[in-house]
């Protein structure tokens, strides 16, 4: 059977220069469909052994091409893309190499850009084209629609919503480009998720296929609702009121319909920033000084703030935070004795400074006791104790008087003097 010679030269051009070697191979989609003006990355690749089989001479990629409608894609066949022959103005780019990579770019696809494309390369041994093709089908975008993840366009606030664009097209290696009111947003890709909504993210959704925006979907209207009782963010207490004791303590926490997984949340009191940050804020130790109205915010700027929650510091019954009690059942003690005065509160001293005073002197001795032995004249006084240096949250005074000793002998038997 004699073979036509113009068909045999394209059954080998298409084998390779070893017939059927599985060594030398082409690899892209069968089909691919882009929308028209809009940009497509056709993913390929390509094999061959590293060694020529009859010659043993090592095999270099000297020359790419990427042909239209031409099963060879050999000489002097029309091409989109030829390494040896680079135009800067084509809209066709090859993002590949002289390896394995035969990736190939189309911009702003044209309606006559729709073929079957094949891909050649040709070593110091020898060339090989696909023989398949990948059919790349153009359409006109009319079907390119905003899905999203609820039944309809209502969204409370603090809520999310993921919007999916879908065309008949695939949009593997496509670029999607979102607006919000015909604003380019910085979000691309086929998905957009917004979370912890507020009323600026309520708008008309689009996407498109370029980034000019051109042939849009139907936009998506996006309606954002206030929580049931207006809040967003909310502050909530570990009392059952709002009214604590002094020396007391309170836990507030900063709730949301938002995760606060890596977010900031900022307290103020009275609109004043506080150095403390978290979901939870925890008050110990009151004094009056610690009531007002509490926020918070998930910003450092104050917006999405929660409405206040107001904190009322009352006096302990007997007016007192911190107070001095005695080793001794009264207030005298004789000269050369001794008494222990502790410094009691409702706050735990764990970590606390505990300063001492005589009649408004501070001493040196710090901690919960004072100890005081020997006891001379000199001791006597008004002793009072604080859980700070400055002498705030201080305790009532406690008066110790020292009394003569009857047989006028001191510590030690050593005679006071007078």
């Amino acid at each position: 059977m004699k073979m036509n010679p113009w068909t045999l030269s394209v059954l080998l051009l298409l084998a390779g220069p070893l017939g059927a070697d599985p060594g030398w191979h082409v690899e892209y989609p069968e089909s691919f469909c882009v929308v028209e003006g809009s940009t497509a990355t056709i993913p390929c690749s390509f094999t061959h052994p590293k060694v020529h089989k009859r010659t043993e001479t090592v095999l270099r990629v000297k020359r790419v091409v990427w042909c239209p409608d031409h099963l060879i894609c050999h000489g002097t066949t029309p091409n989109v893309y030829d390494s040896s022959n680079v135009r800067a103005d084509s809209r066709f780019l090859y993002l590949g190499d002289l390896g394995r990579n035969c990736t190939l770019k189309i911009i702003k696809t044209e309606k006559r850009d729709a073929a079957t494309y094949y891909f050649r390369f040709v070593t110091n041994g020898g060339g090989y084209s696909g023989r398949k093709g990948v059919k790349v089908t153009v359409t006109d975008g009319d079907d390119v629609k905003v899905r999203s993840s609820v039944t309809d366009n209502v969204v409370k606030e603090g809520g999310q919503v993921t919007l999916t664009c879908t065309s008949a097209c695939s949009f593997h290696q496509l670029d999607v480009h979102w607006y919000r009111n015909e604003h380019a947003l910085p979000e691309t890709g086929p998905a957009l998720h917004v979370s912890h909504l507020t009323n600026d993210d309520a708008g008309d959704y689009t996407c498109s296929l370029d980034s000019s925006g051109q042939k849009p979907s139907a936009p998506w209207s996006l309606v954002v609702l206030e929580d049931e009782d207006g809040e967003v963010v909310k502050v909530r207490s570990s009392v059952t009121d709002n009214v604590v004791k002094e020396g007391g303590q309170v836990t507030l926490t900063c709730t949301s319909a938002c995760s606060f997984h890596q977010l900031d949340v900022h307290w103020y009191r009275n609109g004043h920033a506080l150095s403390e940050k978290g979901p939870a804020l925890n008050l110990s130790c009151l004094t009056n000084g610690d009531a007002g109205n509490y926020t918070c915010s998930l910003y450092p700027s104050g917006q999405k703030t929660s409405a206040p929650w107001s904190l009322v510091v009352v006096e302990d019954e007997d007016g007192e935070v911190v107070k001095v009690r005695s080793s001794v059942t009264d207030h005298v003690v004789k000269e050369g004795g001794h008494v222990t005065l502790t410094c009691t509160s409702a706050c735990s001293f764990h970590q606390l400074d505990v300063h001492w005073h005589r009649n408004g002197h501070a001493l040196s001795e710090k901690g919960p006791a004072l100890n005081l032995s020997c006891l001379t004249n000199d001791d006597a006084g008004n002793y009072t104790c604080s859980l700070d240096s400055s002498g705030q949250k201080t305790s009532a005074p406690w008066c110790l008087l020292v009394g003569e000793d009857e047989d006028g002998e001191g510590c030690e038997g050593q005679k006071l003097r007078h």
